[in-house]
């Protein structure tokens, strides 16, 4: 009677415990990167020890697209991967890294990482065309219109000179978009874009100054992802299903939390 309800009792436990795993795992290991960025083992960083250690659960689909998105040459693919907070977004863009060095050579791949769209320096369009440059070319090989556009525009923006800012980001928007296409001529860029959902339409605060800007930051994002030639965007953010009708070209990728049987195996890898 006891030993039976010392069993049932471990079986209650081990039930307990296993839930509470599908529910907190992902935010847990979240916050374990955030509090110890640089633990190591043997020299090797916690991410890299945990992508090499346990690599991804139940997301052989979700890598699948990424993979076959990207050598589909020369074609530009779109795909969103949307879903709650805590299942696991940003780390498939992690994972997204490593599968970009895993494929030939000879697709000329160029990594630009995660621009995470949740900090405010890149809810202007201008900040967010020079972070893509310099992900994409940080030695400044290519990108040279862009780049005394930029000049011509930083300068008339602190000196004040409001009426010609239109222009100036009409001009750099244009200088922005030729370079690219040049630049994708020899490579095959690959660009995340983590919280996508902290892009709205709304402008930012030198637009509203200006008063002249014509697209939103959000607007201008998917416009420019939808026209950049042979190139690949993975968007990482919550649902938002107005954007579900923005685009056709954009492919939706639900990201669900783990089940139990993934659960087990995830702790199982750490035992």
């Amino acid at each position: 009677m006891l030993s039976d309800f010392g069993s049932d009792l471990t079986k209650w436990l081990v039930e307990f415990a296993l839930q509470q795993a599908i529910e907190k795992t992902p935010l847990l290991l979240r916050e374990i990167k955030r509090r110890w960025p640089s633990q190591s083992s043997g020299g090797r960083s916690f991410q890299s020890l945990r992508v090499s250690r346990v690599g991804l659960v139940d997301r052989e689909k979700e890598c699948r697209a990424i993979r076959e998105a990207i050598k589909d040459v020369p074609h530009t693919h779109i795909l969103w991967f949307h879903g709650p907070r805590g299942v696991g977004k940003t780390r498939l863009l992690e994972e997204a890294s490593l599968i970009t060095k895993s494929l030939p050579a000879f697709l000329h791949i160029r990594w630009a990482g995660a621009l995470d769209l949740y900090h405010v320096d890149y809810h202007s369009i201008p900040h967010l065309q020079t972070a893509i440059v310099r992900a994409l070319d940080p030695r400044q090989h290519f990108f040279e219109r862009f780049w005394r556009a930029k000049a011509q525009y930083e300068h008339h923006r602190e000196a004040g000179f409001r009426e010609d800012l239109n222009g100036d980001r009409l001009a750099l928007d244009a200088a922005f978009r030729e370079d690219y296409r040049v630049f994708a001529q020899n490579v095959r860029p690959v660009i995340a874009f983590d919280t996508f959902e902290r892009i709205n339409d709304e402008r930012d605060l030198f637009q509203k100054l200006a008063g002249d800007e014509p697209l939103s930051l959000g607007k201008w994002l998917l416009d420019f992802c939808q026209s950049a030639p042979n190139s690949i965007f993975l968007l990482a953010g919550r649902s938002r299903p107005e954007l579900s009708k923005a685009s056709e070209r954009i492919e939706f990728i639900p990201v669900e939390g783990f089940t139990r049987v993934d659960s087990s195996a995830l702790l199982g890898s750490f035992l």
